[in-house]
């Protein structure tokens, strides 16, 4: 038996995912993927680490000599993170924005998209910071617009606000250039959403 498959046999044994074992050493979830099929080594930190996790000693899992040691009390896995609140803060925010946009102003729908969107990041994936980034840099670039000027977002989609002051061909580049993002970021989003969804029921696997 490996390194590897030492820790995935006794990772499964307390019951861990993998999601929960690199949230409590500080690691992302494909490191310790990378760990458990031997395509890389934890370090001497994290063999430590590991060892105190799993309830184990170090020299059990680099050898396989079994010393058994009280594990380390963690904190139950359906405890709320610091990204979990953030998440949860931000899928109120935007729900509130949500109604007050159907009620108020169309405006506060781009808000409310982009909170929703972002909260539901910071609930689903571990490592979230880059797609939360690009979707702050997408409104930041598009709600001013409508914001500043009063015209609808919908009308700075299609363009006719920019044809009318600025020109076709800006329009055009402008336009493409908005529809392409939103089309990059929301494929990219929905795909690491699934694939978080796929590896967290697979780790939940016996």
């Amino acid at each position: 038996m490996t390194i590897g498959n030492r820790i995935a046999v006794l990772r499964r044994e307390h019951g861990y995912s993998q999601e929960h074992v690199a949230e409590q050493l500080g690691v992302s979830r494909q490191a310790v993927s990378k760990w458990e099929t031997d395509q890389s080594s934890p370090d001497t930190n994290n063999l430590i680490a590991l060892a105190a996790l799993l309830g184990t000693t170090v020299e059990y899992l680099a050898v396989g000599k079994r010393e058994e040691t009280p594990p380390m009390p963690v904190a139950p896995q359906n405890t709320l993170t610091v990204r979990k609140v953030i998440g949860l803060i931000l899928v109120g925010v935007g729900s509130l924005a949500l109604v007050l946009g159907v009620l108020l102003s169309p405006i506060l729908l781009m808000l409310a998209a982009y909170f929703l969107i972002t909260g539901i990041l910071c609930l689903t994936l571990h490592r979230c910071f880059g797609l939360v980034l690009g979707w702050t840099l997408y409104v930041v670039t598009l709600l001013p617009i409508s914001m500043t000027t009063g015209v609808r977002l919908g009308v700075v989609f299609l363009g006719a606000f920019w044809r009318e002051f600025l020109g076709v061909r800006i329009a055009s580049a402008f336009v493409l250039v908005m529809w392409a993002a939103l089309i990059v970021l929301v494929t990219i989003t929905i795909a690491r959403i699934l694939r978080a969804i796929r590896k967290r029921r697979k780790d939940q696997l016996p």
